[in-house]
């Protein structure tokens, strides 16, 4: 019975002290949609970052990022995400569509 119970007792305070916040979310989203879209993710700079919340469960976030190109050189363009939630985010569902906007 004892056993049973702590691993009960870890998940509840794992879970009760985890806060959904739908804008630090979103830009995880964003940032592993950008990286997706890139030649070489795992060398990707993401600075300068501007992230808002636009109202209507719509977050948008944007950062200069600095990758390698084609030609093995580094470049660096400002790419751009937003992130809608179908209906209300919360810490076990959120529904999301994201859209990518840069270079």
């Amino acid at each position: 019975m004892k056993r049973m119970m702590l691993p009960a007792m870890i998940a509840m305070l794992a879970l009760g002290g985890c806060n959904f916040n739908p804008a630090e979310y979103a830009e995880r989203l964003c940032r592993n949609n950008i990286r997706e879209r890139l030649i070489d993710p795992t060398g990707a700079r993401f600075t300068h970052p501007l992230s808002s919340y636009t109202g209507g469960n719509r977050y948008t976030a944007s950062w200069m990022v600095t990758s390698r190109n084609r030609m093995g050189g580094m470049s660096r363009h400002r790419w751009s995400c937003s992130v809608v939630y179908e209906g209300e985010p919360n810490l076990f569902y959120a529904p999301h569509t994201v859209t990518v906007f840069g270079s």
